[in-house]
């Protein structure tokens, strides 16, 4: 009988831990038709090394899959080699299969110095009533949660301003309206069918309207969407009129303060095109087009959508010829393909999904499947324009057709949620008004505009990133202005009596040795080395930040005074301990922001991470949209408590907690709060007031502050 590594777990009572990227390798045979090999992890890269058997073999963003001829029993070995990102320490393998022959896998795991088998599964079954005949198995990693890469990712370096963009129809007909002009084009069909699934509020329109579009492009610029990609079917289509008028309006907007572009949608023929008729089409685009101002561009380079009916009508080789020919003769110009092949889309410049439901179905399957694109796109070099949707629903004009429940606006916030994780370079929803197909944010009489203030809370919050950056060198600048050579150690503050002629061991230079080592400095090096003078700077509370537990109980404080130095810039400097007092003990701490962020980071180093989900809520009660108030608060927030709600969201998701999720907004805010406290001097403010919804710096620079607002934005 051979010998398994595998373990199975039946009952799991600790929580799952998320390593970082892993790289496994899966070989093995299936005898069965087709057969899918999933992971609860998201796949961000993958190769087929070796294919052996008929049929073909991929990767998809969930795994692998191979297909070959219906009941084709013959034996198709395969060696495939998968990353993952944020890999779950109890990871969960799914083997689905036809319902003949079946599926072996071995599955090994790549460590620094080795590569170890970490499980072996096979799948024979033929379920009743189960067409994928689906078999689960869950394994447990001895070593390779030590062994894993958790470096940081590399900064992505952006290749376009972050924009929010929507597809829009402008193929809709009134009798009373210039292009239905006595008829209903595209509202009605054969019997007067109405073929939407909502309808507007503001009733059924014509896309020629000048009204109809001034008042769309304006509500859109109002809700955080700076352009319509819009639908054409070429040179003699009613778009193109529609698109002039467009170019126009844009114009109009801007001298009002309203940056609005507008770019098409190449849709394409099925089946009949050519290559040179889309060769012709597209040099008619950019000629017609592009030449305007308020025409979409990335780096001077006009931007063109281009469908999958559009992509799938051409070969590769007739793709390769057609784009080659529309820059020879009509200039550089950047494409974005509907299609999820990295690979294929660089000779584009840019890849989007039309209808990431359709696509995917799911929204943890969209999740996975938007993610293997933004790294793909990444990986290739190419833009990725990630495609957002508030639901789908075309059983009205499809039979049989499908549908995506909107779940009242959860879809939609989840996959914004996505968008400030993943940061892609630009964002595309679908749609505007595709009224068939149930994908409208426009007003409608059902959702009224629910779905537009949606898209501006997201969209401003995403796109303000571009406006706050910390500036690295000058945040360094400030620690080595802090530094007092002839002690080793950093003073607290630059201007304030009487901190700025003292140097506190824990609460500073412990968090700032920390600050320092992820600003890649060595100076954390000399301060290190002089902690080990003071028990390492250890105080029984602030150590928990750096993954130091803590005692369970807190007490007062007091500052134990060590010695007074004379220096040659700072003249004298006293040097004070923070230390527990233990006559005192804090029994109301859950009032307090900080206790509260100290005791989940506690429990986290337990792996108890029930508790600290539990603490982080109760944290997030004190958040009233720009800060915490909590029993402290007096005249302004403090920045430090504000940063120690990233910190402690951080480790939550490390630990592989999914609560963070419900607070992706908060959290995303807060960032760009603490961004905006970055004073001159490169270190950050103690506190910070609202005034109209501003941000406006309170208080000194000082050294704990800038610390741990540090240990918030780089961790």
């Amino acid at each position: 009988m051979r010998k398994y590594i595998l373990i199975l777990a039946f009952s799991i009572i600790l929580p799952v831990f998320v390593l970082g990227i892993v790289t496994i390798e899966i070989r093995g045979y299936t005898t069965s038709d087709w057969t899918q090999i999933e992971m609860n992890s998201p796949v961000i890269d993958g190769e087929v090394i070796e294919y052996k058997g008929i049929g073909n073999c991929q990767i998809i963003p969930w795994g692998i899959a191979i297909h070959k001829p219906q009941f084709d029993e013959s034996k198709a070995s395969f060696h495939i080699k998968l990353t993952f990102e944020d890999f779950s320490i109890e990871p969960k393998v799914v083997i689905k299969k036809g319902d003949i022959g079946e599926t072996y896998v071995e599955i090994y795991a790549s460590l620094e110095s080795e590569t170890v088998k970490i499980a072996t599964l096979k799948n024979s079954e033929n379920i009743a009533d189960d067409p994928t005949n689906r078999k689960e198995f869950k394994i447990t990693l001895n070593k390779l949660d030590e062994n894993t890469n958790n470096d940081k990712k590399t900064e992505y370096e952006r290749k376009t301003p972050r924009l929010t963009l929507a597809f829009y129809y402008a193929w809709y007909g009134t009798p009373e309206g210039p292009m239905g002009n006595g008829r209903w084009l595209h509202w009605y069909g054969a019997g007067m069918y109405y073929q939407g699934t909502n309808l507007p509020e503001i009733g059924l329109y014509d896309s020629w309207d000048e009204e109809i579009l001034r008042a769309h492009m304006s509500e859109a610029a109002e809700s955080g969407i700076d352009g319509f990609v819009v639908s054409w079917w070429g040179p003699g289509s009613y778009e193109t009129d529609t698109i002039k008028k467009m170019l126009n309006i844009a114009k109009e907007l801007n001298e009002k303060g309203k940056r609005f572009y507008i770019s098409l949608y190449y849709e394409g023929y099925e089946r009949w095109a050519t290559r040179q008729e889309t060769v012709d089409e597209l040099c008619f685009a950019l000629e017609e087009f592009a030449k305007d101002e308020y025409f979409l561009k990335v780096n001077g380079k006009p931007v063109i959508f281009i469908y999958s009916r559009a992509i799938n009508s051409l070969s590769k080789e007739d793709w390769e010829y057609v784009v080659s020919q529309v820059r020879e003769k009509c200039g550089p110009a950047l494409f974005i393909a509907d299609t999820l092949g990295a690979k294929f889309a660089k000779l584009f410049g840019g890849l989007h999904t039309y209808n990431v439901c359709g696509t995917f179905r799911k929204l943890p399957q969209m999740k996975l499947g938007l993610r293997f694109m933004n790294f793909q796109a990444r990986k290739n070099g190419i833009i990725h324009v990630m495609n957002i949707m508030p639901g789908y629903d075309d059983t009205h004009v499809r039979v049989p057709g499908f549908s995506v429940d909107r779940e009242n606006g959860k879809l939609y916030e989840e996959l914004w949620k996505l968008v400030l994780n993943l940061d892609p370079d630009m964002v595309i929803i679908t749609s505007w008004n595709e009224w068939h197909e149930g994908s409208e944010i426009e007003p409608s009489l059902e959702y009224g505009r629910k779905y537009l203030e949606i898209t501006k809370k997201w969209s401003e919050l995403w796109k303000e990133r571009d406006q706050t950056k910390i500036n690295k060198e000058a945040l360094t600048g400030f620690f080595k202005k802090q530094f007092v050579p002839e002690i080793n150690l950093l003073r607290a503050s630059m201007y304030v009596k009487p901190d700025n002629k003292r140097i506190y061991i824990a609460s500073d230079n412990l968090l700032a040795a920390y600050a320092l080592r992820l600003l890649n400095d060595p100076l954390a090096d000399t301060i290190e080395k002089e902690l080990e003078k003071y028990n390492n700077g250890y105080d029984e509370k602030h150590e928990v930040i750096i993954g130091v537990k803590i005692p369970a109980i807190f007490y007062g404080r007091y500052n134990e005074y060590i010695t007074s130095e004379f220096t040659e810039k700072f003249g004298l400097i006293d040097i004070l301990y923070e230390k527990p007092d233990k006559s005192v003990i804090i029994n109301s701490w859950k009032n307090y922001a900080d206790l509260v962020v100290y005791r989940a980071l506690n429990f986290l180093l337990d792996r108890n991470v029930r508790e600290a989900e539990n603490l982080f809520r109760t944290l997030m009660r004190m958040w009233d949209g720009y800060g915490l108030k909590d029993k402290a608060f007096k005249a302004y927030y403090e920045t430090y408590k504000t940063a120690l709600i990233m910190i402690l969201a951080k480790r939550l998701e490390k630990a592989g907690s999914k609560i963070v999720d419900d607070y992706r907004y908060e959290i995303e805010k807060a960032k760009l709060i603490l961004r905006k406290t970055q004073a001159f001097e490169g270190g950050f403010t103690v506190g910070y007031e609202v005034k109209s919804g501003e941000i406006i710096q309170a208080d000194d620079t000082n050294t704990e502050t800038t610390s741990i607002v540090t240990i918030a934005l780089l961790e």
